[in-house]
């Protein structure tokens, strides 16, 4: 399709999309990589790195925030930096029970960024910069908050309609949102991690291992949702065999999936935000699949 309808500026595989909650995995990848480093603790609470943050919240492992069970509210946008995001954490008011219950937000990965910050000693996004997106050779990807500029950014259409860019990260979605990137450099990411060129082996078995099976049709792992073989049909049958990384903004919507059995990975950006993300994977997934089956993937239809 269109990076821009009104430009008439084709989509290409170097085209910059905004892909949300994507980044989500990124952050999680410098945790895991710290802790492989010895410099962070699992199942410590997160007042030992960030010693503002004291009571209920400060008791909060790094486990839990990275498996969606810290119990944080979805925070307003905040503008003013680190110190009202802790501010705004000391004063919220649960949303369960810590370890009690499982409920995604930004907010955990928001308060993982600053602890990486915090035990990396630079800022979150120069950390994830050096460490990633630089040996990875993601040469066209940035996080918004680094202060680059969107001009060469695909357009968003909320709706399928609205022309819309997502606003600048706020502090409170920070390490949960803001990684721009093309679907060429994605699959350099992905590559490198699950290659183990990133990060050690073991820390991407550590990443894709489940800790909680959700209500929702998959586990729970480290910055990726797990698929078996029984809630993932109808995708290939195997232990645990699908790993995903969803993302939504303003406008836009992404998707990475690797099905391990078949040995195929998908990367699907679009600047539009109703869903069409799930026919293009699942058309993929048809495409690859080699059961011999004599089913016709879905038709994948773009409005304009």
């Amino acid at each position: 399709g269109l990076a821009d309808r009104e430009r008439r500026i084709p989509s290409t595989v170097t085209t910059r999309f905004h892909v949300g909650g994507v980044t989500k995995a990124l952050t999680a990848l410098a945790v895991l990589d710290l802790v492989d480093r010895g410099r962070l603790e699992l199942h410590e609470p997160v007042t030992r790195y960030l010693p503002a943050l004291r009571g209920p919240v400060g008791a909060i492992t790094i486990h839990q925030l990275l498996t969606h069970t810290d119990g944080l509210p979805e925070l307003p946008d905040l503008t003013s930096g680190p110190s009202s995001l802790l501010a705004a954490l000391q004063a919220a008011r649960p949303a369960f029970e810590t370890g009690q219950s499982y409920g995604s937000t930004n907010t955990g990965h928001a308060l993982l960024a600053l602890v990486v910050e915090q035990v990396a000693g630079r800022p979150f996004e120069r950390y994830v910069r050096e460490h990633q997106l630089a040996p990875a050779g993601m040469t066209r990807s940035f996080l918004r908050t680094e202060g680059v500029q969107l001009d060469d950014v695909a357009v968003g259409y909320a709706d399928n309609a609205r022309p819309t860019r997502p606003a600048p990260d706020e502090t409170s979605a920070r390490g949960s949102l803001g990684l721009v990137t093309t679907v060429g450099d994605l699959h350099r990411w992905f590559d490198a991690f699950i290659g183990g060129r990133l990060v050690s082996p073991r820390v991407v078995r550590t990443m894709l291992t489940p800790y909680l099976r959700t209500a929702k049709p998959f586990e729970q792992g480290y910055g990726w949702l797990l698929y078996d073989s029984t809630t993932a049909r109808p995708f290939r049958s195997g232990p645990l065999p699908l790993v995903r990384r969803s993302g939504r903004a303003p406008g836009f919507e992404a998707e990475v999936v690797h099905d391990r059995n078949a040995g195929w990975i998908a990367i699907v950006l679009v600047n539009s935000d109703v869903l069409m993300r799930h026919r293009a994977i699942e058309t993929v997934r048809m495409v690859m699949d080699r059961t011999g089956t004599d089913a016709k993937p879905p038709p994948l239809i773009v409005r304009r």
